[in-house]
């Protein structure tokens, strides 16, 4: 594999030696059951049904009352070739690490993997997360792999991507639902972390050894909970959904569809959408996941948060108010997203999607407004031009070229909108506009033949409303925010 200039420089010093073939590959599964309910039984059932070998031992970590409901689960599957052995918890531990002081001790095995009783899993995701660690052990010379796994999370900001191919990912974190680790690296580590097992410290060990981790591009598991001791929520002083995946496998689950759609708690109950940037731009990039959050069942209620940046109240009133999908707003906060990075298969909307554990099936996503402004009669037939921008959209932009590609085209101006504080302006123009609100500001461009502006919120504002806005940018601008198929986009 092609080192990465991040982290070539963290090299082996001693290769981990190479798992032996599948056949010989002895496996301990540590099955953490924190809380026993509903959720805990699909999950174990979901577990047991994966068709383990021979070399596979399973160890059941949880409370003593709990003891009857995993030998029901047991007995209902009757898995004669797989070894299974329940440990109740200790006094003086938390399960994952009672789970991590039992593993070190059983050094015939190569490989430990913990899971969590919070997830759904396809039949094949211990086979997928064996390959994946094989293939690993045998392909890996620049970077020191700690942690893999075939569950696949969607966290950008946890677990930034540091490298990613067609079979899998290397991030700097690691998920807590599902992780996998070589005997080697386990052994190296675990004793280090027995007076204080929270998932913080665990993550500052895996860090300070320069280890990473690395996912299957494909999520053969699907979390359903967020439940356990040792969470991603543990990095955060607010609720997340980081325990869910962002590319599940849509087929062969053990799970039936009937089955999860009657569990009510498969479903994200509340989404609550917290826009981190005021802009209004940064508000459409929402704009479509109440809709998508109604429709596809995934969550009952969504809520905007107060906690939301508002440069405008319009905002308000004008992009979530009307929108009939959004149930109100909140003092809580929502899950900040932060990181979305350009990637040409989708666009900023897709990923705010994903990372907010929706998926409609649907790329390209145009942003959404169900307010409608009344048209201006007076400026139909109108070629408008908003020369204001607000960061950085306008200025590598010379007025020369704005008006040499309005020459080169014929193009003739009828209204240059009221100049803002950071503007780009036609020189000698008196035909000005103004508009006194957001609102006015929409029937203008619904109203117009056509609108050119930067990449700004008029932009995006255009698209939502169904107008195609022409939209100048110069090459060093991040072609994340070019998201529009209905913009047409010119290079300056």
């Amino acid at each position: 594999m092609p080192l990465i200039s991040d982290i070539s420089k963290f090299r082996y010093k001693q290769r981990l030696k190479a798992i032996p073939a599948n056949n010989k590959i002895k496996t301990a599964l540590h099955f953490i059951i924190e809380r026993w309910d509903d959720t805990s039984a699909f999950a174990a059932d979901s577990f047991l049904k994966t068709e383990f070998n021979n070399n596979v031992k399973i160890f059941f970590y949880c409370h003593k009352e709990d003891n009857g409901n995993v030998l029901n689960i047991l007995k209902a599957l009757n898995k004669e070739n797989v070894s299974f052995e329940i440990i109740f918890k200790a006094e003086n531990y938390l399960l994952f690490e009672q789970a991590l002081r039992n593993s070190i001790s059983l050094t015939t095995y190569n490989i430990h993997g913990f899971c969590h009783a919070g997830a759904i899993f396809n039949t094949q995701w211990l086979e997928n997360s064996i390959a994946l660690g094989i293939k690993l052990s045998q392909e890996n010379t620049s970077r020191k792999i700690g942690a893999f796994s075939s569950y696949n999370p969607n966290d950008y900001r946890l677990f930034d991507t540091l490298f990613q191919n067609e079979d899998y990912t290397v991030k700097s974190g690691f998920s807590f639902l599902t992780v996998f680790f070589y005997k080697a690296f386990l052994q190296k580590v675990a004793t280090q972390i027995f007076n204080d097992s929270s998932s913080k410290r665990l993550m500052e060990i895996f860090k300070n050894y320069d280890f990473f981790a690395a996912f299957t591009n494909k999520s053969f598991i699907e979390g359903i909970n967020n439940k356990s001791e040792i969470t991603a929520e543990n990095f955060y002083d607010k609720p997340n959904n980081l325990s869910f995946a962002q590319n599940p496998v849509a087929s062969n689950w053990q799970a039936t569809t009937e089955k999860i759609n009657s569990l009510t708690y498969l479903k994200l109950h509340t989404l609550i959408i917290q826009i981190n940037f005021g802009g209004l731009g940064d508000h459409l990039f929402y704009s479509h996941l109440p809709r998508i959050a109604k429709e596809t069942g995934r969550y009952d209620k969504v809520y905007i948060s107060n906690q939301s940046g508002f440069r405008q109240e319009a905002f308000k009133k004008l992009i979530w108010m009307s929108n009939p999908y959004v149930d109100g707003f909140t003092d809580l906060p929502g899950y900040i997203m932060t990181s979305l990075k350009y990637n040409p298969e989708i666009n900023i909307m897709d990923q705010v999607m994903l990372l907010s554990n929706l998926d409609d099936g649907k790329r390209f996503h145009e942003p959404e407004l169900y307010f409608k402004p009344i048209i201006k009669p007076e400026l139909q037939g109108k070629i408008i031009f908003d020369p204001n921008y607000i960061s950085n959209a306008g200025d590598k932009i010379s007025k020369q070229n704005i008006e040499n590609y309005f020459q080169k085209n014929n193009i003739n101006i009828d209204y240059q909108m009221q100049l803002r504080d950071m503007s780009v302006s036609i020189s000698n123009f008196t035909n000005w506009l103004h508009s006194d609100s957001l609102e006015d500001f929409m029937s203008i461009i619904v109203s117009c033949k056509e609108i050119y502006c930067f990449v700004t919120g008029t932009a995006t504002l255009a698209c939502a409303l169904g107008k195609k806005a022409h939209v100048f940018y110069d090459k060093e601008f991040s072609r994340q925010f070019l998201h529009s198929k209905i913009n047409t986009y010119v290079e300056l």
